[in-house]
């Protein structure tokens, strides 16, 4: 994966700002030219922008409200992809874009980033002058840990885990330790426990106080209960001497009532005579009024006068009024569709003119216009212009081919004009065929003299066993150079060499007879007195002869170009015939195509030229023709509706006005004179049915007043016969009596209450009323109530005592508290342990994780780290070792020495650091192929090694896209000008 191209809307000081990356790419800077603003752009669109509560910079524009921007990426797996952050919630609202059209979210970015998060990718993939800052703060031990973290996860997140599990273990327990939390616990739980066994001493004295205490309660409230009902009695007494007063008065009351006697009477009976007789006056007065009204009403009725005629015709005569708007519009309706009859036939006219149309008008209803006979149409005429452009095509292919013909026929007549004729071809290698027959021998030559001079010397210093098994590699050697020299077509080299071959397997058998070996010797001195004359007679000149391949080989082309030209000669010549065959095709297409065209003028009474240049258009204006000829009928038969439905009309109108006797020059006036009259009728009626109401309403109310009025008399009646008398004067005596009868009920009911809510038993019968209490009474069961209240003075004060008592047993906790609060601390103990236990895990867990990676990947990375050390020291430094048990790091230099890296100098140490960063990021790279960001890392590096660092960036960018951002420009200089990014 690499970065290929970023555009910022707006980050910090960039606003539309774009750029492109290499794979091996420096950006250049001066400070606050923004360099780490670009690289956190970077950071923030794959990951995310930095939350406020954060310490990274947000880098929010100050000029621009558009914050965020792209970051388009190249994959292997995804292909282009193009990602946008802009602001929007606390991370920014991202969009991914695919290759193939798809878009997504954060969590189409996860699966395309493999799951990395910022602050991974910052530990392995990107670091900057703090990261080497922080290995010059660190010393000792602390530098050995750090660089061994960073090793495995590219920062010291790992040592500050192991740390902050530590640190948090320490806090819980310690073997020796006072304040850890489970140390407290545990001492606060012994002395709990030993508080708990004193308190079992003590519970034999506390339980026998506990019963004493309650015989006491028990006592106490015996006491209280017999004081509570002395207190009753005395209430109850006290209650009947205020009671008795009342009893006395009620039993007088039911005497007086007795003598009364039952008294019926209506409830306020005088009352309600005397309202009953003001009623009845004022309804005789209303109905005296009513009648004289209703008489000037009906006076004022036999004025009004209403003509039956009209009001019989009112319907029609309101239709007709409601009509007249729908007439008025008739009418402009009948002048609009004649005007639109005259503008349509205009149009028919002009467009038969246009498509010169010469059968009759109505025929065109008859046509075939439909949609198949219109894309019949289309398709003819779409394919005259094909074929037209296609006539084109073929002219200017017929005419681009014949010229080709015409130049490649040229050009093989110039080259068969330059090549060999046969004579001289064949002259020309005979010379090569001989010149290579003469070197044959000389190298046939050279072979025997050297036979010759090493049999001469084998002679001298060997055995006869050694000559016979140099004859014997004579042999095997000639025939095989025999043997390759006849397979090249050198014959008679080859048959010289077979000869020497035969004689010295010859000589090799005649050996294994006698020892001499003169034969052999004399028959090659023979061979080579051949040759030599051989040579003689054959000498030739070198530069001829190499003139003479030069003019074969040229020839050679000559041919072979003459070939290839004939070849595409006879393509050519096809390729014509092609385009002929296809002019004669042309043709037949063009001439059925205007055969069917004209048919289908001939049919639409079309002209040929017409037909055959404009069948679309004028199939266009048939269908217009049509349309509009089917808007004419349709008018006229509009017209027809309209004419009819007007002359309906005025007939109606007509027959009015002769009933009614309404005279006007027209129909509009006709129409008013009847609105006026109905309205005017319409008014009497209204005025008549007014007066007829009016005599309704005064009719029903003289009815219910006199209804009214029988009421009234029937319930004067009712009370005279309620109370059995027959005059008024009689009913008002009674109704003397029965308010003496009310007084003393008055009387008596607020007694009654009293009675009611006493507390004590009332006596049954009125007759047998016990008498008061007396005082002597009060003043004995006064007495019995205060030696109560004194006893229960002394029992309370016993009973205070015993508490305080108990109080003083339970103020060191009782054994059931001190029970309870031991399990609470045990559980609290036990819940610390449990903690404690994670955090061991935790630890445990890190710790196999460290020994698993130790084993299995640390070692690849040490090794990859041993290489880019060695090379940004200049091979002074050539291993880095590990010791596994310490989990510390090691470097030997060349001369055998080994150091502890905090013995390092500090430019040293940084190369340490940033060669185990490089090869952790190229181990994760085999896995998860990321970008190299890079921010001015190699500040402290000398010159030597500033080059050898260029020269591992550039062998590392092979691999993976590295970004170097730096302020020094002498870093340019490692770089293409297309790889740099200068900002101003």
């Amino acid at each position: 994966m690499m970065i290929k191209e970023v555009h910022i809307y707006g980050y910090g000081k960039f606003e539309q700002f774009r750029v492109s990356f290499a794979p091996y790419h420096i950006v250049y800077g001066k400070n606050e030219a923004g360099k780490s603003t670009l690289m956190s752009f970077i950071h923030s669109i794959l990951f995310g922008f930095p939350l406020k509560q954060q310490s990274d910079l947000r880098y929010e524009p100050k000029t621009n409200s558009k914050y965020g921007g792209q970051v388009i990426l190249k994959s292997e797996t995804w292909g282009e992809i193009r990602i946008e952050r802009v602001k929007g919630r606390a991370t920014g609202d991202v969009t991914v874009y695919l290759k193939d059209g798809s878009r997504g979210g954060e969590e189409l970015l996860k699966k395309v980033l493999n799951g990395m998060d910022k602050e991974t990718f910052q530990s392995i993939f990107s670091f900057n002058i703090h990261g080497l800052q922080q290995v010059d703060r660190l010393h000792g031990e602390e530098l050995n840990q750090f660089l061994f973290s960073t090793s495995a996860i590219g920062t010291d997140r790992i040592m500050e885990a192991e740390r902050s599990i530590q640190k948090q273990l320490d806090k819980l327990f310690k073997p020796s330790g006072v304040k850890p939390v489970l140390n407290v616990q545990l001492k606060q739980l012994k002395q709990t426990e030993k508080k708990l066994n004193e308190a079992k001493v003590k519970i034999d004295q506390y339980e026998t106080l506990i019963k004493k205490l309650e015989t006491i309660k028990a006592d106490l409230a015996t006491k209280r209960q017999q004081l509570k009902t002395v207190e009753e009695d005395i209430v109850k007494k006290r209650e009947w001497n205020r009671v008795y007063p009342l009893l006395i008065e009620k039993q007088k009351i039911l005497q007086q009532l007795d003598e009364l006697g039952d008294v019926r009477f209506p409830i306020d009976g005088v009352v309600k005579l005397e309202q009953l007789e003001h009623q009845q006056k004022l309804i005789q007065n209303r109905l005296a009024a009513l009648r004289e009204k209703q008489k000037q009403i009906e006076d004022e009725l036999e004025k009004v006068n209403v003509q039956e005629e009209v009001l019989k015709n009112k319907d029609a005569i309101e239709l007709i009024v409601e009509d007249l708007p729908t007439y008025r519009n008739d009418i402009q309706k009948m002048k609009q569709l004649q005007m639109q009859m005259q503008q349509v036939e205009e149009e028919i006219y002009r467009l038969k003119g246009k498509i010169g149309y010469q059968g009759p008008i109505e025929s065109i209803n008859d046509f075939n216009l439909s949609f198949a006979r219109k894309n019949e149409v289309q398709q003819l005429t779409e394919k005259r212009k094909l074929l037209t452009e296609r006539k084109k095509d073929l002219e200017q292919r017929e005419a681009e081919c014949r010229d080709k013909l015409v130049e490649v026929e040229s050009y093989i007549e110039q080259l068969k004009f330059k090549r060999l004729n046969e004579e001289q071809r064949v002259e020309y290698e005979q010379q090569i065929e001989r010149y290579h027959e003469q070197s044959d021998l000389s190298k046939e030559l050279d072979m025997i003299n050297n036979q010759i001079q090493t049999f001469a010397k084998s002679q001298n210093q060997k055995s006869d066993k050694t000559v016979n098994h140099l004859f014997l590699l004579s042999f095997f050697a000639c025939f095989i150079v025999a043997a390759i020299t006849f397979f090249i077509r050198y014959e008679k080299f080859s048959v010289g060499l077979l000869i020497i071959a035969i004689s010295s397997l010859a000589l090799y058998f005649y050996r294994l007879k006698q020892s001499k070996a003169n034969f052999f010797v004399e028959s090659l001195q023979k061979q080579k007195e051949q040759i030599e004359q051989q040579l003689n007679l054959r000498q030739f000149d070198v530069e001829k002869v190499e003139s003479a391949k030069q003019k074969i080989a040229n020839d050679d082309k000559l041919r072979h170009q003459i070939e290839i030209e004939e070849i595409q000669q006879k393509a050519l010549s096809d390729q014509f015939d092609q385009i002929v065959q296809s002019f004669e095709e042309w043709e037949m297409e063009w001439v059925e195509n205007e055969r069917k065209m004209i048919e289908i003028g001939r049919e639409y009474h079309l002209s040929q030229q017409m037909a055959t240049e404009f069948l679309n258009e004028s199939f266009e204006r048939l269908e217009q023709l049509r349309e509009k000829l089917f808007e004419q009928k349709q008018m006229e038969k509009q017209l027809t509706v309209l004419e009819k439905v007007v002359n309906e009309k005025e007939q109606i109108l007509g027959k009015l006005t002769k009933s009614i006797s309404v005279k006007g020059a027209d129909y509009q006036e006709k129409v008013f004179q009847l609105k006026r009259l109905l309205t005017q009728q319409s008014e009497y009626v209204a005025k008549r049915n007014h007066f007829l109401e009016k005599i309704h309403e005064l009719e029903e109310q003289i009815q219910s007043y006199q209804i009214e009025l029988k009421t009234i008399n029937d319930s004067i009646a009712d009370l005279y016969k309620l109370t059995d008398v027959d005059s008024k004067e009689f009913f008002l005596l009674k109704g003397e009596k029965a308010d003496r009868v009310e007084l003393l009920h008055n009387r008596l009911e607020p007694i009654e209450k009293q009675l009611l809510y006493s507390e004590i038993k009332l006596p049954s019968s009125l007759e047998d009323i016990p008498p008061k209490v007396t005082s002597q009474a009060f003043e004995r069961m006064d007495v019995q109530k205060k030696e109560l209240q004194r006893e229960i003075e002394r029992l309370e004060k016993e009973m205070a005592q015993l508490k305080v008592e108990i109080d003083t047993l339970e103020k060191g906790g009782t054994y059931t508290d001190l029970l309870h609060q031991y399990h609470q601390e045990k559980f609290q103990l036990r819940e610390g342990m449990k903690k404690w236990s994670v955090y061991q895990t935790a630890k445990y867990v890190l710790e196999k994780s460290m020994d698993n990676y130790k084993i299995e990947k640390l070692p690849k990375v040490i090794q990859l780290a041993t290489d880019y050390f060695s090379i940004l020291t200049d091979q002074n430094y050539d291993r880095i070792q590990m010791d596994q048990k310490k989990d510390t790091l090691y470097v030997k230099r060349r001369d055998g020495m080994i150091f502890n890296p905090k013995e390092l100098s500090q430019a040293t140490g940084e190369q340490l650091y940033v060669s185990i960063r490089f090869a952790l990021a190229k181990t994760i790279s085999e896995q998860l192929n990321f970008p190299f960001l890079i921010d001015d890392g190699f500040v402290h590096f000398d010159g030597s090694r500033q080059v050898q660092m260029m020269n591992l960036l550039e062998k590392l960018s092979h691999r993976g896209q590295i970004i170097f951002f730096t302020c020094h420009e002498h870093y340019l200089q490692y770089f293409p000008e297309d790889q740099i990014t200068i900002l101003e």
